[in-house]
């Protein structure tokens, strides 16, 4: 029998597709709320009135919201799981709400960053844009767990318990 609901946390997934649909509900089964974060408030509407998105049947405890402001303000985990062709707007649309607590893990490949930069300090550069506003962003999903743990209080960075 699956564990569920086992974090008392709110987890965030921005990006309504195929894969942001599917890891808020595999979220879902773990943690209290994940909040999905639609572009577009017509997309939004249409999940919230159906409760599903393609083949996905979408969980009794994900919100579906289009306010970037709030979902930073809810949850400190954050999943973009975007099309690399949106991530840059998307990534600038939410660094102004972003907090040195935030942790991000992003399922986008195929970035468009400058070619004499690595990806990831290229990314930190547009999302941090001259602020130290940035505590992580994480491209491989299977620190989940270790970083649900550590979002709820019951672990330190290094893996050691509270």
């Amino acid at each position: 029998m699956a564990l569920k609901n086992i974090y008392k946390v709110t987890v965030g997934v921005i990006g309504t597709g195929n894969f942001g649909t599917a890891l808020a509900n595999l979220l879902s089964e773990r943690c209290n709320k994940v909040l999905l974060y639609a572009r577009s408030k017509e997309k939004a509407m249409q999940l919230i009135k159906s409760r599903k998105n393609g083949y996905h049947e979408i969980a009794d405890n994900i919100d579906i919201i289009t306010d970037l402001s709030l979902l930073t303000e809810k949850c400190n985990l954050i999943f973009p799981i975007v099309p690399s062709i949106n991530f840059r707007e998307m990534i600038k649309n939410l660094s102004p709400y972003l907090k040195p607590y935030h942790i991000l893990i992003h399922g986008t490949k195929g970035f468009d960053f400058d070619k004499t930069k690595k990806g990831v300090e290229s990314l930190e550069k547009e999302v941090v844009n001259g602020r130290n506003n940035l505590n992580a962003i994480y491209g491989a999903m299977q620190q989940t767990e270790k970083l649900l743990k550590m979002v709820q209080g019951e672990q330190k960075a290094d893996g050691k318990k509270v």
